[in-house]
């Protein structure tokens, strides 16, 4: 696959517990470079965050839906739900409901969609959370593959190198300045491990969560660029991203 598959996650802020749980078997997917993904937890501060959800919804290649009953009960998830299913009706985006918790979805909008889990059993239904999970993150690997051969997905943006000058400039700076940030991270995820200096592993900590905050500021930048100039995150960013949602996850 050459460039990650843009995700869009849709999901009731009531859901949010159970939607972390979920982004994080997501970033699996993010770190082998298949996807990357974009959530409502994601825009940027002092930014219109009903515009830029509209602008990464208009662009993603898929878009999950986390149906539960606050889900169906939002009157804005719902907006966003209306607003997926015209993209998937014309064909540029692939809509996946995802069963979170038990509800009658099958006569909403919805109901003539393939659903995941399998047989449109709610995740909190099963047994073991994980093997729902685990079922679900198939389906979505499978639906990546899928999308990735549909032209009239997959082909509907542009690798960064293809820009003019001035805008490819501002990718590599935005870039650079991730990757450096990310690096810095590392160094002190280092000394965290190895380190038998308790004062130097606080600090480290404090470093973390400091560098955290910055390259989630360059991220953002990037990941809006991107979509407004319809470009393709490389893997490198997307594995970037999944890596400091990882974190982000560890520190709250």
């Amino acid at each position: 696959m050459e460039a990650p598959i843009e995700v869009f996650l849709s999901y009731a802020r009531e859901d949010g517990q159970l939607a972390q749980q979920f982004k994080n078997h997501l970033s699996i997917l993010q770190l082998q470079g298949l996807i990357t993904w974009y959530d409502l937890d994601m825009t940027p501060p002092g930014v219109n965050w009903r515009e830029d959800i509209n602008r990464h919804l208009d662009s993603a290649q898929i878009i999950l839906l986390l149906i539960s009953p606050d889900f169906l009960a939002s009157n804005y998830a719902y907006e966003e739900m209306q607003r997926a299913l015209e993209r998937h009706t014309v064909g540029t985006a692939r809509v996946i409901p995802i069963i979170l918790r038990p509800i009658r979805w099958k006569s909403t909008p919805l109901g003539e969609l393939q659903p995941l889990p399998k047989d449109g059993k709610a995740m909190t239904a099963w047994k073991s959370f994980d093997l729902a999970f685990l079922d679900v993150t198939r389906g979505i690997r499978e639906a990546i593959e899928d999308v990735a051969a549909n032209p009239s997905i997959s082909a509907s943006k542009q690798a960064p190198e293809t820009l003019e000058p001035s805008a490819r400039s501002k990718f590599e700076q935005l870039a650079n300045d991730l990757l450096k940030s990310n690096a810095s991270i590392r160094g002190y995820e280092y000394v965290m491990r190895y380190s038998d200096n308790l004062e130097e592993k606080a600090q480290a900590q404090k470093s973390i969560e400091t560098q955290s905050i910055l390259t989630r500021h360059y991220l953002n930048e990037y990941q809006t660029l991107a979509n407004q100039l319809r470009v393709r995150i490389p893997p490198e960013i997307a594995q970037i991203s999944a890596r400091l949602g990882n974190i982000e996850s560890r520190v709250s």
